[in-house]
């Protein structure tokens, strides 16, 4: 007769796999997670950049045709989702503030629309 073992075979895991496995996959998200925002938030200020660079280049080509600046950011004809972004046209006063496309140093600045209060914007100087 064969003798039996002691030991029962269980299917499944044990708690302390499982917590191992659990304290991993935490690690690896604390390390992604924020990885990914920083992406994001790249991702976003490159897109803001882009567009004031665009929007900028459209206010050399406007004010070298016709010698004077921008009324508006509609005259530069540039396309842009303006239920996310705002465009901007300003120029740095002579207290730091900012004023209208009149004369001086002019920006045009692009600030995201649902996000005003974050630092996500560009600014970008033309006439220069």
């Amino acid at each position: 007769m064969k003798a039996h073992s002691n030991k029962i075979r269980k299917n499944g895991f044990t708690l302390v796999e499982v917590i191992v496995v659990a304290v991993i996959v935490l690690i690896l998200a604390a390390v992604a997670i924020p990885m990914y925002n920083g992406f994001v938030r790249q991702a976003r200020l490159d897109t803001v950049n882009n567009l004031a660079e665009t929007a900028a280049a459209a206010a050399n080509s406007y004010w070298r045709k016709t010698n004077s600046n921008p009324p508006n950011i509609a005259a530069l004809n540039v396309h842009y989702n303006a239920n996310k972004y705002e465009l901007l046209c300003h120029s740095i006063a002579a207290n730091g503030g900012l004023a209208t496309c009149a004369a001086g140093n002019t920006f045009i600045v692009v600030r995201e629309v649902p996000n005003t209060n974050t630092d996500i914007f560009a600014a970008v100087r033309f006439r220069n």
